[in-house]
């Protein structure tokens, strides 16, 4: 599944991807790490929501969205909401669309949250490493704080 954040394209398989969502409202958290904007409730299921403008260190737009668009991802048994500035497309690379990191140049975010990269038409996709995008102590702090408070009540 295809997406831009900032100018940039990415894409993520779609195994990871339980739905995409427009949000009107995300509920701000306390204590939460600063690319953590808060939490959603979708259909009775509390979801975390990550800006990923805020973890690849990009400049977050500051001015209240109407909308946020937020694909619902699967990390690692957690659910975990990534807001996208566009929605683009849903397609297949095969092995010759797709090539690794060596011969990219430059890429401004972690290596580790990129496994590589798509041509797809006349684009380059930077191929999302979803299980990286949370490290092990922000998911325990996700599954402290949402999974474990929504247990409790």
């Amino acid at each position: 599944m295809g997406f831009k954040v900032e100018n940039n394209l990415y894409c993520i398989d779609i195994e990871y991807v339980k739905e995409v969502v427009k949000v009107n409202q995300i509920t701000w958290m306390p204590h939460a790490p600063g690319f953590v904007r808060g939490i959603i409730n979708l259909r009775g299921i509390i979801i975390p929501i990550i800006s990923l403008r805020l973890k690849f260190d990009l400049v977050e737009n500051e001015e209240k969205l109407e909308e946020y668009k937020v694909i619902i991802v699967n990390i690692n048994n957690l659910l975990v909401g990534l807001i996208v500035d566009e929605f683009v497309y849903v397609f297949s690379a095969g092995d010759d669309k797709i090539q690794g990191l060596d011969g990219a140049g430059e890429v401004k975010i972690a290596r580790n949250l990129i496994n590589g990269i798509a041509r797809i038409e006349n684009n380059i996709f930077l191929i999302l490493n979803v299980k990286n995008i949370l490290d092990i102590e922000e998911q325990r702090f996700i599954n402290k704080e949402v999974i474990d408070t929504k247990k409790s009540n």
